[in-house]
């Protein structure tokens, strides 16, 4: 989105899932409390504190990201952080995929089921990996 001219002036503060059908079940004692922290934000933010402040304002002990928070010897182990190199490299990673996902489509891909992954790494390690199915009928 970013390199196509679509947004010019953005900051990328991560990338997030949001589980909005879950089907667990909800302490009845706090009911809204439960349902506050199922739909929190997972994934991964940036490391610029300036950014996360702007994004969310709670961040030091998050209401809106999963695992987010801040002790006093800096962020928590919970709060999975990547560089501003790396949310570039991803953020262009997305978009080539998905404009080489859409081509494929508009020249007539067959029928079928279709997984777009999506890996991140860390020093070497495969940190995350996030896979988008997509089912294409007639």
């Amino acid at each position: 989105m970013t390199k196509n001219g679509l947004h010019k002036n953005i900051k990328i503060t991560g990338f997030y899932l949001q589980k909005i059908l879950n089907n667990s079940s909800v302490d009845c004692d706090d009911v809204e409390e439960d349902l506050r922290k199922k739909l929190k934000l997972d994934g991964f933010t940036i490391d610029d504190e300036d950014l996360i402040n702007k994004f969310d304002s709670s961040y030091e002990n998050s209401e809106v990201i999963k695992g987010m928070s801040v002790t006093s010897k800096g962020f928590s182990r919970y709060a999975k952080l990547v560089s501003s190199e790396n949310i570039e490299k991803i953020s262009s990673l997305v978009d080539e995929k998905t404009i080489e996902f859409n081509k494929e489509i508009k020249e007539g891909i067959s029928t079928g089921e279709y997984k777009l992954v999506f890996k991140t790494y860390s020093e070497n390690t495969l940190v995350q990996s996030i896979r988008k199915t997509f089912v294409v009928t007639e």
